[in-house]
């Protein structure tokens, strides 16, 4: 007699359902796992390599338990933890931005900072001063922020208050709001401050930057292409509006200086970003001579050297 004419089988009658077998499972939880790989993945790129490891265990824990139905046999934990966290290193590593393009990024900086300047001066007719003093000529307010508004930070600019120093009740709350532009992306790589700046021009006489008074482009007789205008510092302990650069009388004679406060960078290639005065960047190697550096310093001091020579 069929179930249909007598109604269902009674459930001792009925011949039991197959169990999924261990590594068998539903396309619901293919999809779901499908999908916590794609949101692990995207956290661990987000927010770097703590939070990738963190999410590869978490993911590991559910791939196992789900593929292996619950089983914890030790070797089925460490497979999906091992596969999980190997495809969120590689993932990071893939798209983690090489070296060369952290010098890349670093030297983009310098162009916009450079941009910026030129179009500080086309606005006012020279280049700001590296920084404005007050009555008794103690430094106030830097170059950095004189050319937020021509960083795309006119929003920063206009909190600034120019009445009081940089380190004031009020300007002292937007030291957190440093433009990414004024730090060099290895400075985040190698733990530095925060709040401090990467970039800094080289302040004293016959230099573009003379103190308090602004010079113009048609002041350079030493040719803007060879008279530099913003370097980059590692580790500068310069805070991003504080009033304060490298001083020509103090600056160590080499680039990467071992000792002192210099010209300097962290890049694998053992050198330092500068931008000119005519706006172009170079990549400065250490081998150039403390002869090199003081003529490129120079605005106006006739000196021939050549940075590419020997």
């Amino acid at each position: 007699m069929s179930e249909s004419e007598e109604g269902p089988l009674p459930e001792e009658t009925r011949p039991p359902e197959e169990p999924l077998g261990r590594f068998q499972f539903g396309m619901s939880w293919l999809f779901v796992l499908t999908f916590l790989v794609a949101v692990v993945c995207s956290v661990g790129m987000s927010f770097g390599p703590v939070a990738a490891v963190i999410s590869a265990f978490l993911l590991a824990w559910v791939t196992a338990s789900v593929v292996c139905k619950w089983y914890y046999e030790p070797y089925s934990w460490w497979i999906g933890a091992g596969l999980v966290g190997l495809l969120l290193v590689v993932s990071y590593v893939q798209n983690r931005p090489p070296p060369d393009d952290l010098r890349s990024y670093c030297a983009n900086n310098l162009k916009q900072i450079g941009l910026a300047l030129a179009n500080y001066e086309a606005r006012y007719g020279c280049l700001p001063p590296a920084y404005i003093a007050d009555e008794s000529g103690k430094p106030m307010h830097s170059w950095r922020v004189l050319i937020l508004p021509f960083l795309e930070e006119k929003g920063t600019y206009d909190l600034y208050d120019f009445d009081e120093p940089w380190d004031g009740p009020n300007n002292s709350k937007l030291l957190g709001r440093v433009p990414r532009i004024f730090q060099c992306p290895k400075q985040d790589r190698s733990g530095g401050q925060m709040t401090h700046t990467s970039y800094a021009v080289v302040v004293g006489p016959g230099t573009m930057w003379p103190g308090d008074e602004s010079v113009c482009s048609r002041d350079v007789t030493d040719g803007t292409s060879r008279t530099l205008l913003v370097v980059e510092v590692a580790d500068s302990g310069i805070e991003w509006m504080e009033p304060r650069d490298l001083q020509i009388d103090k600056l160590a004679p080499n680039i990467n200086p071992t000792s002192g406060q210099g010209i300097s960078g962290k890049h694998r290639d053992k050198g330092a970003n500068v931008v000119f005065a005519d706006g172009h960047y170079e990549y400065l190697p250490e081998d150039l001579t403390p002869e090199q550096i003081r003529a490129m310093l120079s605005r106006a001091g006739g000196e021939e050297v050549d940075p590419d020579s020997d």
